[in-house]
């Protein structure tokens, strides 16, 4: 996750490790703590912002 509004080089705030492919695409819950995440490894995967924990993972294979 990074800090849209940041001035810095790397403004890189969380990497949230599980995916075992590039990822595609992201979305936040409205409520802004839930990330979804799908990825080349036909997964998609839901995480805890707070945490960055990954809640769920569903397969498309």
């Amino acid at each position: 996750m990074w800090q849209v509004a940041s001035e810095k080089l790397n403004p890189e705030v969380q990497t949230l490790v599980g995916h075992e492919g590039r990822v595609w695409a992201i979305a936040f819950h409205p409520n802004g703590q839930i990330l979804a995440s799908c990825s080349e490894d036909y997964t998609i995967r839901l995480w805890d912002v707070a945490s960055t924990r990954s809640l769920v993972t569903l397969s498309g294979i």
